[in-house]
Parts: structure tokens; C-alpha cells; sequence
């Protein structure tokens, strides 16, 4: 990765981040973006704009909506853009976790032994992926969330703040596990789940 970097959706944190590891925010694509700015930071409304302008600065995708994060790389990756990975120096990581490209690791986040993460991953602050945990493509992990040993998770699934997955569960694709949640069996894909322990809503 270069020295600058384009973020594809504006998150203070992905910001302060960029910052910790010297790299300089050059662009912000995002039609809300309202932050104290100047020169330097060009702003582009949309994704157009971007892509028919830009140049060949690195490029992060900060949604942590997981379907919105597959469409973008999808968009940019296709248009030739250097999708890029940011790791905070804070998070604790295993020389046997693997870290595929356009991924995120925050603050205090900890991935232990033979943690594979897959592409586009967001892992949120302090949250905990325990050894033998495999993570689908663009697939959240929110801040505190704990997922013990041997935890698989689908593509595009989001694992809510503070919630908890027991070892050997598999959670599929497109899921949603609700803030808080314990979970203590399977979930197929699609499903929305929540409570202690967590039970399907839909």
C-alpha cells in the first residue's frame, strides 16, 4: 500500500486508524460526509464520481453493512482499484491467522491461532476470534463480539456487539446475530437471531 489512501464510506475510526499507521486520508467517497475538511481531501458525492476521476491511490471500503461491502469491492476491484487491508498495532494477532485483502482489524481486536478471515472481513474493537474460527467473505464482526474455538461463519453475516458464538458453531451466510446474543446452536443461512441463548426470528 502507498502512503494515501481513498475510504469508500466515511468512518471516524477507519480515519483515526489510517492516521495511527501513517497513512494519509487523501479522499472521502461518500455524499454525507460533513467533517471539518480541506484542500487536501477531495470529496467525491458518489461511487461514479470516484471511478471516473480517480487515480491509483489504495482504497478502503468502510460500510460495516456486510452486502453493501461485497457490492463495493465488486464495483472497485473490477475497475482495476488496489483494495487494501488496515490492521490497528494494537490488535493482537497470531502468526497463524490469515488475513485476506480489503479486510479490517481494529483496536484491541485479537485473532488467535489458525484464524482465517475472509476477504473484505471487518473485525471491530476488541473483539475476540478464538483458534480454528474461519470467517466468510465481508462478514462483520462488531465491537466486544466473542467467538470461541472452532466457530465457522458464512459470507455477508453480521455478528452484533457483545455477543457470544459457543465452539464448533456454524453460523451461515446472510446472517444476523443480534447485539448481546448467546449463541448455542447452528444457524442456517438467512436467519435473524438474538436473546440468551439466541433464537431465530425470522
Amino acid at each position: 500500500m502507498n502512503n494515501s489512501l481513498v475510504l469508500v464510506g466515511y468512518f471516524k475510526e477507519i480515519h483515526e486508524l489510517a492516521d495511527r499507521i501513517g497513512v494519509k486520508l487523501t479522499a472521502v467517497v461518500d455524499p454525507l460526509y460533513n467533517e471539518p475538511t480541506n484542500q487536501l481531501i477531495k470529496l467525491y458525492p458518489t461511487d461514479e464520481d470516484f471511478l471516473t476521476k480517480a487515480s491509483d491511490e489504495s482504497v478502503f471500503l468502510t460500510p460495516d453493512y456486510p452486502k453493501v461491502r461485497d457490492k463495493l469491492y465488486h464495483l472497485y476491484s473490477k475497475a482495476g482499484h488496489n483494495l487494501v487491508t488496515l490492521i490497528c498495532p494494537t490488535a493482537m494477532i497470531s502468526p497463524t491467522a490469515t488475513i485476506n485483502e480489503a479486510s479490517c482489524v481494529q483496536s484491541g481486536a485479537h485473532l488467535s491461532s489458525n484464524v482465517s478471515l475472509g476477504i473484505g472481513v471487518k473485525i471491530n474493537c476488541h473483539a475476540n476470534v478464538m483458534h480454528d474460527c474461519t470467517v466468510g467473505e465481508f462478514t462483520t464482526i462488531a465491537p466486544n463480539a466473542v467467538l470461541l474455538g472452532g466457530v465457522e461463519i458464512g459470507h455477508r453475516s453480521y455478528i452484533g456487539a457483545n455477543a457470544t458464538i459457543l465452539p464448533g458453531i456454524t453460523i451461515g451466510s446472510d446472517v444476523t446475530v443480534g447485539a448481546g446474543s448467546v449463541v448455542t446452536k447452528d444457524v442456517p443461512d438467512g436467519f435473524v437471531v438474538c436473546g440468551n441463548p439466541a433464537r431465530k426470528l425470522r
